[in-house]
């Protein structure tokens, strides 16, 4: 039995199709006045939203709150580069109300959070 040529080899089928069709003109990365949508947690809890820039003193409990906000939209109100490169978007609801409790606004590593589909930009 010889080798078959290139020519009459069959193509593999496409297990999952509508996975395979990405929107190639959604940008990569968040930028002012941005509208997004909050998408599910990749963990848990959400790993790259965050309530506050105080790593250090983020509770678990704030944390389980967060994962409530799947579905809701906001808008990308400002940009913050840390001293390590990384960019982390300032998201607000658009009609300006907190999204639980005293949350007013969020902290998104916008790259990270992205890829993971904890957020999409909608328009």
């Amino acid at each position: 039995m010889g080798r078959k040529s290139a020519k009459n080899r069959k193509e593999r089928p496409v297990l999952f199709p509508q996975d395979n069709q990405v929107n190639k003109e959604s940008p990569k990365e968040l930028f002012l006045g941005a509208l997004v949508k909050i998408g599910r947690p990749s963990n848990r809890y959400f790993q790259y939203i965050f309530s506050s820039l105080d790593f250090l003193n983020i509770k678990m409990d704030d944390l389980a709150l967060l994962s409530e906000l799947e579905g809701l939209s906001a808008r990308v109100t400002g940009v913050i580069q840390m001293v390590n490169g990384d960019e982390l978007a300032i998201i607000s609801k658009k009609d300006g109300q907190p999204f639980i409790n005293d949350f007013n606004r969020l902290y998104v590593d916008g790259k990270k959070a992205l890829s993971l589909g904890e957020i999409a930009i909608i328009e």
